[in-house]
Formats: C-alpha cells, structure tokens, sequence
C-alpha cells in the first residue's frame, strides 16, 4: 500500500536519524488503522460467503419441499377427479 511505501522512505531520508516525528507517527498511525479495517473486511466477506452457503442450502431443501408438495397436490387432484367419476356414473 501506499502508506507503507511512505513509512519505509520516511525511515531512509538522508542525513536524518530514524526520528519518530509526527508525520511519521501519524503514518504509523494510519498504517494500524488501513490494515485493521482490512481485517475487518476480509472477516466480513468470509461471513458473508458461509451466510450465502447457507442461504443455498435453505433453499435447495425448500425447493425440494415444494416440489413434493406439487407433486402430493396433483396426485390428490388426479384421486379426487377418479373418485368423482365413480360416484357418479353418468358423468360420462
């Protein structure tokens, strides 16, 4: 990153010390900073990957339910229609 090029040429400037000053403090600083919010965001994006394997998972088994559902649906359809056609004779 950008700030890390910045605190290592800060350390090697000529005829000065390795001097912690404030610009360089502040460099430090924000280094800290950038690469927690880094952390924070690659740990986000895990939990949201195995939020979304999960979510894959719920609705493969829905789609499974339903399915079979539809399916238990037609087959009481198809007994109600035969049923009718044995109660009444003269239907066709």
């Amino acid at each position: 990153m950008l700030n890390e090029t910045r605190c290592q040429g800060m350390l090697y400037r000529d005829g000065i010390e390795l001097c912690h000053d404030k610009p360089t403090l502040e460099l430090h600083k924000e280094n800290y900073q950038l690469n927690n919010s880094v952390k924070t965001m690659r740990d986000k994006l895990d939990q949201t990957k195995a939020m979304h394997n999960i979510l894959i998972e719920h609705l493969k088994i829905i789609e499974v339910q339903l399915w079979n559902k539809t399916h238990a649906l037609n087959v009481d359809q198809k007994c109600l229609q035969y049923r009718e056609q044995l109660d009444d004779p003269d239907r066709n």
